[in-house]
């Protein structure tokens, strides 16, 4: 299954980025706005998430619902990756044919009273009792994510990350570098244990094979 995206989302902005800079050089402005979609996908690979998870671009409008198939589980719940938000769900018939299910009268989403998805239940009293068996057979379009706004840590994250990669250009991507005035030699470490704290606090990729 692919988790590629045609139109991924970044976890912060420019605007937010020189926020946090003693400095705001415009001359920096072109590599903010390349450094920032690197480094949220950056954060999704460190996260094991798809891509844009942590910010599928409902909220703004700019979502694309993409399709994911699944194995029928033979069951009244079929788990499904998190999404924000259901277009469709056909059953793929053994012939090729489509059956599509309803949301509300076949199946409902839950986990209930949340801002995501992860698994579709049978509809008591509906006309179907559970998931029809078979291979790839369920067919989900659905906005893929678990967030249509990004969560604050992600976003303090890609900002201290990009702020970092900046900083690190202007010496040279050095191993370590000195504070002349305190005598001290600072080791870099690419993530940095700050970050991985602050990542630390969302949950990561929950998904069903």
């Amino acid at each position: 299954m692919s988790y590629e995206t045609t139109n991924p989302q970044s976890y912060c902005s420019r605007a937010e980025i020189k926020g946090h800079l003693a400095e705001g050089d415009p001359a920096e402005d072109t590599l903010i706005d390349f450094l920032i979609p690197v480094v949220s996908r950056w954060i999704d690979n460190y996260k094991s998430v798809p891509v844009s998870y942590y910010n599928n671009g409902d909220a703004a409008g700019y979502g694309v619902a993409e399709i994911h198939r699944y194995d029928g589980s033979v069951e009244g719940e079929q788990w499904i990756d998190r999404c924000t938000s259901i277009d469709s769900v056909h059953i793929e018939e053994s012939d090729g044919t489509l059956t599509e299910w309803v949301e509300e009268t076949d199946f409902i989403g839950w986990p209930y009273n949340t801002s995501y998805i992860a698994c579709l239940v049978v509809k008591d009293y509906g006309p179907y009792s559970t998931w029809p068996d078979g291979q790839r057979n369920i067919i989900v379009t659905a906005l893929w994510g678990g967030y249509t706004e990004t969560p604050e840590p992600v976003k303090e994250a890609c900002i201290i990350l990009v702020a970092r990669l900046l900083q690190g250009g202007k010496q040279m991507f050095e191993e370590q570098s000195a504070i002349t005035e305190l005598g001290q030699i600072l080791y870099h470490e690419p993530l940095g244990q700050m970050v991985r704290v602050i990542l630390a606090s969302v949950e990561g990729r929950i998904t069903i094979a």
